[in-house]
């Protein structure tokens, strides 16, 4: 009998714990590994449309922010799967970690750029435009559209 209590607080630590890996890393079927980047106690974030071409982003595909002076996860600093088609975000996009000697994340003044990984297809587009990271717990609109496959 007492089994039978514990099975529902053993899904819900199941349930928090699958959260937790969704969230700091993404499976897309265009690269054998996941993408990852590095959460860190800081971030700005971002949030739009999403559309290739005239076809709204759906969803399932992901959004993906780096910046190029970022030297870990390939730049990477923030994930976004589209919950909701058409649309993205709020997407954090996060900061560097002073506390390593890495720049693992955005700083004051970087510029951040986007791409759009599709599952469909399995293409990568990047998105003209960027947008800046002038301070943490911004937030900007940033609409990600590419107006034809590259």
């Amino acid at each position: 009998m007492r089994f039978k209590k514990l099975v529902p607080t053993f899904s819900i630590l199941m349930s928090a714990a699958a959260f937790f890996v969704l969230a700091t890393s993404v499976h897309n079927p265009c690269y054998a590994e996941p993408l990852e980047c590095k959460k860190t106690a800081t971030s700005i974030f971002a949030w739009g449309k999403a559309a290739i071409g005239d076809q709204p982003l759906k969803s399932g595909n992901t959004v993906v922010a780096t910046v190029s002076k970022v030297t870990t996860y390939d730049g990477c600093v923030g994930i976004y799967t589209v919950d909701k088609p058409g649309t993205y975000g709020a997407m954090s996009i996060y900061g560097d970690d002073p506390t390593t000697p890495e720049q693992d994340g955005a700083r004051v003044g970087d510029v951040i750029h986007f791409k759009i990984f599709t599952e469909g297809n399995k293409a990568v587009y990047e998105v003209p435009g960027t947008i800046t990271w002038k301070e943490t717990g911004e937030v900007q609109q940033f609409d990600i559209i590419v107006k034809s496959p590259q």
